[in-house]
């Protein structure tokens, strides 16, 4: 997010910290610098908004909203939530605000098409310290669930992953039972050694890439700012490692 799209606030993310670094290009020398936990930008494959709780007013924004919305950053600041999801969707926003456990838990929304009418965006919701945080993703990938059955899916990974002898071998199940469960390219399970450099413990990939298995990385790849949100936020997508 660019501050000037945004209210003039003591809630902005970064204060008066520094703000990240990556979108101009970073090096393995600048990452201890970065302001990980709270970057003031967000990646570029979805929106961010902000919103007050008691009204649905944006009152933040990214600044790549007209990407998605028909609307710029500065049109949707002191807006109605309606103006982007419609009637509908705003009352399931009012109806999931009162009954469901969304502080700092995020829930999936509902579904709605970008401005160019193909593009689909998963909307998910949490709430935080009286405001409504609200990430509109592109979704690259929705199976049918018709041809899933992910309950026998699931129940059969677990079955397998408990029935694992050793920590390698649990390693190397669970990194083969989600790529199979979520159909991405390559799973890794990355193990942190006593002088925090990184290891590729285990991996499950597809069969024409390379592989990764066994690489070991410097302690500066991922920083200690790094490390700790790992152990606190267990979900990282990362859709351009660019």
């Amino acid at each position: 997010m660019n501050p000037e799209y945004l209210e003039d606030s003591p809630r902005h993310a970064w204060g008066n910290g520094p703000y990240s670094i990556k979108r101009h290009g970073t090096t393995l020398a600048t990452c201890e610098s970065e302001p990980t936990r709270h970057p003031g930008c967000i990646q570029a494959h979805g929106v961010l908004l902000v919103l007050r709780l008691s009204d649905l007013t944006v009152l933040q924004a990214s600044e790549n909203t007209s990407l998605f919305f028909h609307d710029s950053p500065n049109t949707l600041l002191g807006q109605s939530i309606v103006r982007i999801v419609g009637q509908s969707n705003t009352d399931r926003l009012m109806e999931m605000i009162a009954v469901e456990a969304i502080e700092h838990s995020a829930k999936r929304a509902f579904a709605m098409l970008a401005k160019d009418e193909h593009t689909t965006l998963d909307v998910t919701i949490h709430t935080n310290d009286g405001l409504l945080l609200m990430e509109f993703e592109a979704a690259a990938f929705h199976p049918d669930p018709r041809d899933q059955d992910y309950f026998t899916i699931v129940k059969e990974a677990v079955c397998y992953i408990q029935a694992a002898n050793g920590l390698q071998d649990f390693c190397n199940q669970v990194a083969k039972e989600v790529q199979k469960i979520t159909g991405i390219d390559r799973t890794m399970v990355y193990r942190f050694h006593a002088d925090f450099h990184g290891e590729v413990y285990a991996e499950s990939k597809r069969e024409d890439l390379s592989s990764l298995l066994g690489l070991h990385y410097p302690a500066s790849d991922i920083p200690k700012q790094a490390r700790d949100i790992y152990q606190r936020i267990w979900i990282r997508p990362l859709p351009d490692a660019a």
